[in-house]
């Protein structure tokens, strides 16, 4: 089981093995996700002619939903490099962007866009882009032989650079474990690296590949250096396919669960409430206790407490923590009301739970 130590080091590997050898010997494609989109030399084709609802910004949320379309946009850009085989990434287009091209007179884009991008490629998206809401934005492209496709997908905050690696099959993504990396010149630099993307034009850049091989250095000697603070969650459980909601009477209903337990899964170390989550997904606390109840057959602070101690689990089984830092890394406020959650669903204390099951090489 990879714990942050392990995420460091597959991350600065990939950057080391993959990422930074390629932006310094050959020229990466980049793609920036723009309007009117024609990127000379990217593969690219409409999937939905009907463009996305507007949603009026609201500074309490982080991102967009548009269930049924399966899309979402978040508030902070971010930045996938494609460093092995090919990926398809699905975009929209919303009716406000739609009307402001009409304004310019430009040809109306189609609702969705599907984009081919081969390695080395990077996708650079804006703030509010619609992009795919699954696992993660990238999805192997259909090619003869399969196999499989890897991506660094980077999330640019204020003061905060939020990462992870995917890995896509030809029948399902599974997205690594996520870290934060708490660096606010990190964040400038992807700025930078924007206006020399946009100042290109649509043509290849080296000024914006220099750029972001210099961001990515950074990034690397910010994972090296062990006193950097960073926040994870690799102690959760990835799932590669969203899990099954069972009680689920429509598809919104299913997508909201889906939703919120994919937040839950990653944030499971951290203080979760229920107006958090739902904050987080752009809807009402009470809105979000009735879909997922719906769907779930249980409330949503029951199902983090469930998920928090099969991640404990999980640790005990693998891991070398002591109980008081188990019941930190899976997100209880105290020992006390760790153990006994513990023992409700497990019918054992953890340190009894570890002499049963304990994993030994």
């Amino acid at each position: 089981m990879p714990f942050a130590p392990q995420i460091r080091k597959e991350v600065f590997l990939a950057l080391e093995q993959h990422i930074l050898p390629q932006l310094q010997s050959q020229s990466v494609l980049q793609v920036p996700i723009v309007l009117p989109f024609a990127p000379e030399g990217v593969e690219h084709w409409p999937v939905a002619g009907k463009h996305l609802p507007h949603q009026a910004p609201d500074p309490l949320q982080v991102a967009w939903h548009w269930p049924q379309a399966q899309m979402t946009a978040g508030r902070f850009p971010y930045i996938g490099f494609i460093y092995e085989g090919v990926a398809d990434y699905r975009f929209g287009v919303t009716t406000k962007a739609a009307a402001e091209q009409k304004k310019q007179k430009l040809p109306a884009p189609p609702g969705q866009f599907m984009v081919r991008l081969p390695a080395p490629a990077v996708v650079y998206v804006p703030p509010f882009t619609p992009g795919h809401n699954g696992t993660g934005p990238f999805h192997d492209a259909t090619r003869p032989g399969g196999g499989e496709s890897r991506m660094l997908f980077l999330s640019v905050m204020h003061s905060d650079i939020r990462l992870h690696l995917c890995r896509s099959m030809p029948e399902e993504i599974v997205s690594s474990h996520s870290l934060q990396v708490h660096d606010p010149v990190l964040a400038q630099m992807a700025h930078l690296y924007w206006e020399e993307l946009k100042a290109s034009d649509g043509q290849t850049s080296p000024s914006a590949q220099a750029q972001l091989f210099v961001f990515m250095c950074r990034l690397q000697r910010r994972l090296k250096n062990r006193n950097v603070p960073l926040g994870n969650s690799a102690w959760a459980v990835t799932q590669s396919k969203p899990p099954k909601v069972p009680h689920a009477a429509n598809e919104e209903t299913r997508e909201y669960c889906r939703r919120a337990m994919d937040y839950i899964e990653t944030r499971l170390n951290g203080k979760l409430s229920r107006a958090s989550i739902a904050a987080g997904l752009g809807i009402s606390p009470d809105h979000l206790g009735r879909v997922f109840h719906s769907g779930m057959g249980t409330t949503v602070m029951r199902y983090v407490t469930v998920r928090r101690v099969e991640a404990a689990k999980l640790i005990l089984q693998e891991g070398r923590e002591n109980v008081h830092e188990i019941a930190g890394l899976v997100g209880f406020a105290n020992t006390t009301g760790f153990c006994a959650a513990f023992k409700r669903q497990t019918g054992h204390s953890p340190m009894a739970y570890r002499r049963k099951h304990r994993h030994t090489d």
